[in-house]
């Protein structure tokens, strides 16, 4: 059984966990809840997990997803694996939380 954690970012940034303040990191993203604030918060939210390897490699994953209202996706079975740092990028007008463990 794994733990479900919550992380929460607002426009662009790094995810950070919504009860430690711990950066997430090298984790699977198991479901996705997005919110436009108002009508202005429509476009594209990219979500990206990168990390380089010790051969300098760069590896990872990236979800894109175009936002015209709010938006929650769930992914099937164990979820999206992230290497490094999950960081999203979207309007300063969306809200981005990501379910993850």
């Amino acid at each position: 059984m794994t733990n479900i954690r919550t992380a929460f970012v607002s426009g662009t940034g790094t995810f950070v966990d919504a009860y430690s303040s711990v950066t997430v990191a090298n984790t699977r993203v198991r479901a996705i809840n997005i919110a436009p604030a108002s009508q202005n918060g429509r476009g594209q939210v990219i979500i990206t997990g990168t990390t380089t390897t010790p051969f300098g490699e760069t590896v990872g994953n990236r979800i894109k997803l175009a936002v015209n209202d709010r938006l929650y996706f769930s992914l099937p079975d164990n979820g999206v694996r992230f290497p490094g740092k999950i960081i999203v990028s979207a309007a300063g007008s969306i809200a981005t939380t990501i379910y993850y463990g």
